[in-house]
């Protein structure tokens, strides 16, 4: 017993380690729900090992291999041809050990006239020459215009639509200290000026995107999740618009889907030396638009107007704003982290003033990918701005 006895001690104070994480595959694109035709991508991730534990992974779409990959990032296009009913993706990643993950995802069938009786949804601003946002108008003074042809209004609203809004905040490494808790202020502070009739969900994203509210849930508890968040990781920018637009469709139906994102740096992993996120620019907003998602961009720091993203075509600024323009949204280049609750604030005055437009599209015409949307006002000295388009599905 007098051996035992330290043992006993000694194993009651020794460090506590947590649980591994069981090793799983995670299929992030597509994702649930979605249905998938002609050039699809394919993500998906290996959690619970390390890199190089995997020894090989094998996609197959309705039991046909349409992938191979040796090494992460395991991503790729592939070609899901015409089929229109549900489909079912496999994958099977192989470990160093002997094991095999199986990981499975069936997606909804198409429907083939969904752009024939679906309705376009705009939330449109209008200002005066001055910036000035301007009040009072009627259905009869907007004209809508689908690809050059005028349409017919179907819905219209002068602001009383309740907002469902997304906070969508970068926790990457970067943005520590001051920055981060400016940031967490803001956010805090839109949140408490909403209308009791107005839903919000909150993301945050650094290696990837985590959603820490949705929609269901009350005011302090949005709160309290923005004030526990911490900075660390990359910033899987692109991954976090896919995954707010993913989120958006869980709002109240008769919302107005609104995200404002903000963000200090380009969408990178923690290295520095590849892309953050698994999904590209593009994807991201397409599944904006296809959910019909508003996204205002807040830049934060001067130096974005001059960092490349890895293409090396567009500024970090450049990036931001073609999110907001192309959505509907607008871009702020916040100079520094003090002046973030004015453009919060600033975002949200400008969401109190839209008007909400819904029409139905004209019949698809063969070929067509992306339609162009045009609003006019019949009233001079004023401009109207909304989303760019949609595209066709």
């Amino acid at each position: 017993m007098r051996r035992v006895l330290p043992l006993l001690i000694a194993a009651a104070f020794a460090p506590w380690a947590p649980a591994a994480e069981a090793p799983r595959v995670v299929i992030l694109s597509p994702s649930e729900g979605e249905a998938i035709l002609g050039q699809t991508t394919i993500a998906f991730v290996v959690l619970g090992v390390e890199d190089d534990a995997v020894r090989g992974a094998e996609v197959t779409l309705d039991g046909r291999v349409v992938a191979r990959f040796d090494a992460p990032p395991f991503r790729t296009r592939v070609d899901a041809g015409g089929e229109t009913g549900a489909r079912v993706i496999e994958v099977r990643v192989r470990l160093d050990d002997g094991r095999t993950l199986l990981a499975r995802r069936t997606t909804v069938p198409v429907v083939r006239d969904e752009v024939s009786v679906r309705l376009v949804n705009l939330a449109v601003t209008v200002h005066d020459s001055r910036g000035r946002p301007v009040d009072g108008l009627t259905r009869d003074d907007f004209r809508v215009f689908d690809e050059g042809r005028p349409v017919r209004i179907e819905r219209f609203d002068a602001g009383g639509v309740p907002l469902a809004v997304l906070l969508v905040l970068d926790t990457s490494l970067t943005m520590r200290g001051r920055k981060l808790e400016d940031a967490k202020k803001a956010a805090v502070g839109f949140i408490e000026k909403l209308a009791p009739e107005d839903t919000v969900a909150v993301l945050a994203f650094s290696d990837r995107p985590r959603r820490l509210l949705g929609f269901g849930a009350d005011r302090a508890a949005a709160r309290a999740a923005i004030g526990a968040l911490e900075s660390k990781g990359g910033t899987a920018l692109y991954d976090a618009v896919y995954d707010a637009a993913e989120l958006a469709a869980s709002a109240p139906p008769a919302a107005r889907r609104v995200a404002v994102l903000l963000s200090d740096g380009r969408d990178e992993a923690g290295s520095g030396l590849e892309p953050g996120s698994f999904h590209t620019l593009e994807e991201a907003l397409r599944h904006a638009h296809d959910r019909d998602l508003v996204v205002f961009t807040i830049g934060l720091g001067p130096e974005l107007e001059h960092q490349l993203d890895f293409t090396g075509r567009m500024t970090t600024a450049e990036v931001l704003r073609r999110i907001a323009v192309s959505t509907g949204g607008r871009f702020i280049a916040a100079r520094g982290s003090r002046r973030l609750l004015r453009d919060y604030r600033e975002i949200l005055d400008e969401l109190r003033h839209q008007y909400t437009i819904a029409y139905t599209p004209p019949p698809a015409r063969p070929g067509e990918t992306f339609r162009k949307i045009r609003v006019e006002v019949r009233r001079r000295g004023v401009t109207a701005r909304t989303r760019q388009g949609y595209y066709v599905r």
